[in-house]
């Protein structure tokens, strides 16, 4: 498709103006495309732009490994402030398109310091829930944080009810005691009939 337009008035051009000006139309009907590609693209655009606002995306982990012993509350043992410190660089990155709005961590110290690396980069709060109480983080996210992008720091045993809520239709096993390593990413539309999906990335350490 050509961009040109015919001027009547070119040096160097002998005929009629009324001939002169005739090819005009083409260069008329190519604007004709133009302004339609153009709508579709924005119509493509402003689409993306409802779904990802209209889209929340929450990222749900366990807490990193802790110091074994006899304590109520332990800390995270060597390894775990590495796979913290992981956490913190897979997903500090304010630039990008899916950085972190807003991060939970349970009412432990191994969860808060699992989370502190990341929020420490993002220039954020941490924000700290009652561990076992996992429908009032769900519905403070929902009425809060909707369309953002959340990660939440859980515990063996709360990780998997948690993304079973957030996506019933989900096959989501229960968690071992030596499983550090399974992250869920679960999207949620907040309009319309699509239903919650749930993925897991797991194996080999997977943000270590």
């Amino acid at each position: 498709m050509s961009l040109t337009a015919f001027d009547g008035d070119q040096p160097g051009t002998n005929a009629p103006t009324q001939d002169a000006v005739g090819p005009a139309a083409p260069a008329a009907a190519d604007t004709g495309w133009l302004t339609l590609l153009l709508g579709i693209v924005l119509v493509a655009a402003g689409a993306w732009l409802w779904s990802s606002q209209t889209t929340t995306t929450i990222i749900v982990v366990r807490h990193a490994e802790k110091e074994l012993g006899s304590i109520d509350d332990p800390p995270l043992s060597t390894a775990g402030e590495q796979r913290a410190a992981a956490l913190g660089r897979m997903f500090g990155e304010k630039s990008t398109a899916g950085q972190v709005d807003a991060i939970f961590a349970s009412d432990t110290r191994r969860g808060q310091r699992t989370a502190a690396p990341l929020a420490l980069r993002l220039g954020i709060s941490v924000q700290v829930y009652p561990g076992r109480e996992v429908q009032p983080l769900l519905d403070k996210i929902d009425s809060q944080y909707r369309g953002r992008r959340i990660l939440v720091v859980g515990h063996s045993n709360t990780v998997p009810d948690l993304v079973r809520r957030l996506a019933p239709r989900a096959n989501v096993p229960p968690m071992g005691e030596d499983d550090y390593d399974t992250m869920y990413v679960v999207t949620v539309p907040s309009l319309g009939r699509r239903p919650s999906c749930a993925s897991s990335i797991s194996g080999g350490d997977s943000y270590l």
